[in-house]
């Protein structure tokens, strides 16, 4: 295929991951596409990027978006990625629900598979070890095959680095070389696809949400939809936590206030 052919080609499957999940690739970003996608097209023996093409093209592109969607999206992760955001969680939410005794509704936005909300659970129960009933975790990602892998809770031990023994212990079994998250812990979270760009009506107010390193895969526009959505979404009083690469725009930020490094509070 010609060098121009193909660019046409990556530029056409930019536009349908753009139709279908909001992320924006621009031509910089053909290189990603190109590594991400080896596997797709190993899996249906596809010569070159055109023939991927067509079956992103033809009757079975239902069943293939799904895939190609999850081949793009970065699903590194991490149990108690960026600890600052966990201390906060401890000393200065869930310090004032234990006196109070008040529910508490949390979203982990672009959970991947699942460390993330595992993490604030744990961070939960070991902080408050009878907050089960009062405390709600909602899961989310535009990935159905990350989000399938998440319900599982089972991982291979080069992935429980950030978890000490006493946390492996106390909160998994193992089944060496893996563990699996114990009932107690996943009983406490809801897993379900969603995609940022739509509509939040189906989802309550959260006292925290979680959308770290995610809304750096939209274009600045859609950003700035979606972070009016997620403050929307925040409760007086609640919390923001973004990614480390991650600011909310100064236009954004008459309802919530910065708490320091990438954490933000709704304060009207």
């Amino acid at each position: 295929m010609e060098a121009t052919a193909e660019k046409l080609a990556y530029r056409r499957i930019s536009e349908i991951i753009k139709e279908a999940s909001g992320i924006s690739l621009g031509e910089s970003k053909i290189d990603l596409i190109k590594s991400r996608l080896l596997k797709r097209m190993l899996h249906h023996s596809c010569e070159n990027i055109d023939s991927y093409l067509s079956i992103l093209e033809g009757n079975k592109a239902n069943q293939e978006i799904p895939h190609l969607i999850s081949a793009i999206t970065t699903n590194y992760t991490n149990f108690f990625r960026e600890e600052h955001h966990f201390k906060i969680l401890r000393e200065q939410i869930l310090a004032p629900i234990a006196r109070s005794g008040n529910p508490l509704n949390i979203w982990s936005a672009g959970c991947s598979s699942g460390q993330e909300p595992i993490s604030i659970a744990i961070e939960c129960l070991n902080t408050l070890p009878d907050s089960a009933t009062r405390i709600k975790i909602t899961a989310s990602d535009i990935d159905t095959d990350i989000l399938n892998r998440a319900k599982l809770g089972t991982f291979h031990e080069s992935e429980t680095g950030n978890l000490n023994a006493n946390l492996l212990k106390k909160h998994f079994s193992s089944t060496p070389p893996h563990y699996t998250v114990n009932h107690n812990i996943s009983r406490m979270i809801e897993y379900r696809q969603k995609n940022l760009l739509l509509d939040f009506r189906d989802l309550p107010e959260f006292e925290v949400i979680f959308c770290r390193n995610v809304l750096i895969y939209f274009t600045p526009e859609d950003q700035v939809n979606i972070w009016q959505k997620l403050i929307n979404k925040t409760a007086l009083g609640g919390w923001l936590f973004v990614g480390h690469s991650e600011r909310i725009p100064d236009t954004l930020r008459g309802k919530i206030t910065p708490q320091g490094h990438t954490s933000y509070q709704r304060t009207q």
